[in-house]
């Protein structure tokens, strides 16, 4: 209910000019008629855009064949995935708390409260407001679901094959709607670690009998992430082959790209708690994004690894690597790393909020009296309702193209950076291009062939405004300016059809 309430309004959102068109609206791939067999060889194949994730491409294929390509389906869609995901945090953290709590803890009381704080987060809205981002709550469901199946695999001590298997297979969709729930499988020996600690720290010593079965059973559960992160890396997904050169050991930048994914780390521990600043673009590690408050939150991890080594605390040890592995492809492990925006927290956040459950089951027979108890469930159920009216303000921002890059314009991490904020304003103008709304367009491309003349792009897309305005001559200059740039065959074409149009209309 929480989530219809605070979320229900992203059905009335459209398509945004922010990966929105290239993805989805102008994908051959997706055009009709969908169900070809070329269309879903590219699927399959390993030049499906950056990434291998065929799972999602058949979600989107699936959208697109059923509601026509709707934006009301879409944001349909991701709002049921996320309602989903939502009633199956809950159920996680009611299964933990049960089996691993004592009794005396409310267990509906706090799985509930864990489950609603990441529903209701404002972290939450990109993944809801941006059609692109399905494969971030479609990889989490099937996450979740190899988790669930997980929590069954293990009986006193014992590995029971037909939940294990459910759990092996649920992780390989996982894996295959997106690389971001590569890094779940690693977790397992972890989880063990955490959840099953009685049960199976003998299968740890080597000289135990059931030593090689036990660890042969998680190797063969990360087969599927290592053979999509071993694909990603040698066969270059990204058309310009940034993230396999970044993956390379011997890159210049690698003590960079180290303290980039430390900071992420700890921006990612801290953003879940602190989601008022929503940031729906990159910027750089070290620009104005990179407050002092995240550096306290380095010196709080190295100090827990610090206590954690020193104390020997297995639990500790358990948690941080659970939490670096789920942040694995955000830290550049596999991928180049990214400041991680609210959809690189989908998953991770997910699984936060089942340590937190536990953790709070592990607080609980500590509080002072009744009334304390009482007093703590009234502020987390405060500032739910606190996280879920910020979301649905957050919300206004992904209402359209519009909303969204007034936002961006406005973003002191957008004005950091020029030439993002120039890529900012070519959006727009293609969106008010769109639109219909030619001379407002015009005014940026002007703006933008004053500050890069060099930009073939500007100056085609400024042609091609004036074209549509009946502005041929100037038109003309433009797209020929735009050619002698870029040697592009589309403007060429584009001044033989106006060189054509403008024959035939003379008498």
């Amino acid at each position: 209910m929480i989530t219809l309430i605070v979320f229900s309004r992203t059905i009335s959102f459209d398509f945004l000019f922010w990966d929105d068109q290239l993805s989805i609206v102008r994908n051959p791939q997706l055009q009709a008629p969908v169900w070809q067999w070329s269309k879903i060889g590219w699927m399959l194949s390993l030049s499906s855009f950056m990434r291998f994730m065929p799972l999602s491409w058949l979600a989107h294929m699936v959208i697109c064949s059923l509601s026509n390509m709707s934006p009301a389906a879409y944001h349909l869609s991701l709002l049921i995935l996320h309602l989903i995901n939502s009633l199956l945090v809950y159920h996680l953290a009611l299964r933990i708390l049960s089996r691993f709590a004592v009794t005396e803890v409310p267990h509906e009381a706090i799985a509930f409260i864990t489950s609603a704080f990441w529903a209701a987060n404002g972290l939450r809205v990109e993944v809801l407001g941006w059609c692109t981002a399905l494969p971030y709550p479609l990889a989490t469901l099937f996450a979740l679901g190899s988790f669930h199946f997980y929590l069954n695999s293990i009986d006193e001590g014992h590995l029971k094959f037909r939940p294990y298997f459910w759990s092996f297979i649920l992780n390989g969709l996982s894996v295959s709607a997106h690389p971001i729930a590569l890094g779940y499988a690693l977790c397992l020996p972890f989880f063990d670690r955490l959840f099953f600690r009685e049960e199976v720290s003998h299968r740890w010593n080597p000289r135990s009998s059931g030593f090689g079965t036990y660890w042969a059973s998680r190797a063969l559960f990360a087969l599927p992430s290592i053979a999509i992160m071993i694909a990603t890396i040698k066969f270059r997904l990204h058309p310009t082959g940034v993230f396999a050169a970044s993956t390379a050991p011997t890159h210049t930048g690698i003590i960079l790209r180290l303290m980039h994914g430390m900071y992420a780390w700890a921006y990612l521990y801290l953003r879940q708690f602190w989601p008022f600043g929503l940031t729906p673009g990159h910027f750089a590690w070290s620009g104005p994004a990179f407050h002092w408050i995240y550096l306290p939150a380095l010196f709080l991890i190295f100090g827990l690894l610090i206590v954690a080594w020193w104390k020997k605390s297995a639990t500790t040890m358990a948690i941080l690597a659970i939490s670096v592995s789920l942040a694995g492809p955000m830290l550049g492990l596999f991928e180049k790393p990214a400041t991680p925006v609210d959809r690189y927290s989908y998953l991770p956040d997910a699984f936060f909020s089942l340590f937190l459950a536990w953790l709070a089951s592990r607080c609980w027979p500590r509080r002072p009296t009744l009334t304390a108890s009482r007093i703590v469930l009234a502020g987390c159920l405060a500032s739910i309702a606190i996280l879920g009216l910020q979301s649905r303000r957050q919300l206004r921002i992904w209402e359209n193209s519009h909303t969204l890059f007034a936002h961006l314009e406005a973003s002191p991490e957008i004005q950091a950076q020029p030439m993002l904020q120039e890529h900012i304003y070519s959006l727009e103008a293609a969106q008010l291009l769109v639109d219909g709304q030619l001379t407002a367009a015009l005014d940026i491309y002007n703006n933008l062939t004053r500050l890069e003349s060099g930009n073939y792009l500007y100056w085609h897309q400024r042609g091609l405004t004036l074209h549509l305005l009946g502005r041929e001559t100037e038109a003309l200059q433009s797209l020929h300016t735009a050619y002698a740039l870029g040697q592009n065959p589309v403007t060429l074409q584009l001044i033989e059809s106006i060189n054509a149009a403008t024959l035939s209309a003379k008498p």
